[in-house]
């Protein structure tokens, strides 16, 4: 199916969604990276289809508001990109390759060509998580005992919002979202340069770390600065950052042997450029700083989170091999 299949079967069960039509692309701050975006959710809808016999659509939602969404009704999935999310995610890749560009040892080993590469390389990879968070998030609720017309999103929430539940939804569905992402990063790897070069590895895994760190960032809007625990509708940002670059270089190690002080020079230079740039509204998020003064009780909150998982069977980490190893064959 393409896209305009796609979203008249949506249209067919929320009508009052205001999805963007194939004729209207030329809404996109640039088209050809939008449809380059669709076109892979469209894939991955069409390989889950073909490989698990799940029904799972892709849609794009006119929205200014950097934010997606899992969807479920009657056994059937949906997963919607904000307009405004396919916008920003472009500058966000393209800055954090431009500030990577200018860190000490990117300057003595990157060229222009290369940039180019990691432009390409990097969309795809934060395509791939933000694709594969949402899908999780469609299992997770597909499985879950709780009433199956319900949905997830991506934007914090503060009104009410706490649910043990919806944090531990969260760090699972980022699990699986950077477990596929790192899956094609290390294909990427494993084609460029046999035996790896050390530089290379330093500088991808470094960029893999600062994307997602950033992805994760502009979707807490405001709520970096301060650390919390059992509020708001998501795990606070820093926590997730965590996870996910534990995840990363999980991935990383199960496939190349590294010497743990590789690992730790690779997480220093990933706080390093973050505490050197502002996000959006000129926010600094002071990423070093929280990780010193909070590191005991963020962990002890994790901690708490992987103990509540076994009271989750619908849980993705539970599957995600099996998973990972049926969507990618």
């Amino acid at each position: 199916m393409n896209y305009c299949q796609h979203t008249d079967l949506i249209k067919l069960s929320f009508p009052e969604l205001d999805l963007v039509k194939e004729s209207e692309f030329y809404i996109f701050n640039n088209e050809d990276f939008a449809v380059k975006l669709i076109n892979q959710c469209i894939d991955f809808c069409e390989n889950i289809q073909s490989k698990i016999n799940i029904n799972i659509h892709f849609s794009v939602q006119y929205s200014h508001i950097f934010n997606a969404k899992a969807i479920v009704k009657k056994n059937n999935g949906v997963i919607i990109f904000n307009s405004g999310l396919i916008d920003k995610l472009e500058t966000i890749v393209l800055d954090c390759i431009e500030i990577f560009s200018y860190e000490n040892i990117a300057i003595l080993t990157m060229n222009k060509e290369e940039k180019k590469d990691l432009i390409i390389l990097f969309s795809e990879f934060c395509i791939s998580y933000l694709f594969y968070h949402e899908f999780a998030h469609i299992m997770q609720m597909l499985d879950s005992t709780d009433q199956k017309n319900q949905h997830l999103q991506e934007e914090y929430s503060d009104v009410n919002s706490f649910n043990i539940k919806n944090h531990v939804y969260e760090l699972d569905a980022d699990h699986f979202g950077v477990s596929m992402s790192t899956t094609d990063l290390l294909t990427y790897i494993w084609n460029k340069q046999y035996p790896i070069n050390p530089v290379l590895l330093f500088n991808l895994i470094t960029i893999s770390l600062f994307t997602i760190s950033s992805l994760i960032i502009e979707f807490s809007g405001k709520d970096f600065k301060t650390i919390y625990y059992k509020r708001k509708s998501h795990p606070h940002p820093l926590i997730r950052i965590i996870e996910c670059t534990e995840q990363i270089l999980f991935f990383i190690s199960q496939n190349f042997k590294i010497d743990e002080v590789f690992f730790q020079a690779t997480l220093q230079r990933n706080i390093k450029i973050i505490d050197q740039i502002n996000y959006s509204s000129c926010r600094a998020v002071g990423y070093s700083n929280l990780l010193e003064y909070k590191i005991h009780e963020i962990e002890k909150y994790i901690n708490e989170i992987e103990e509540n998982n076994n009271s989750f069977k619908e849980l993705i980490r539970f599957r995600s091999q099996e998973l990972s190893n049926i969507l990618l064959s």
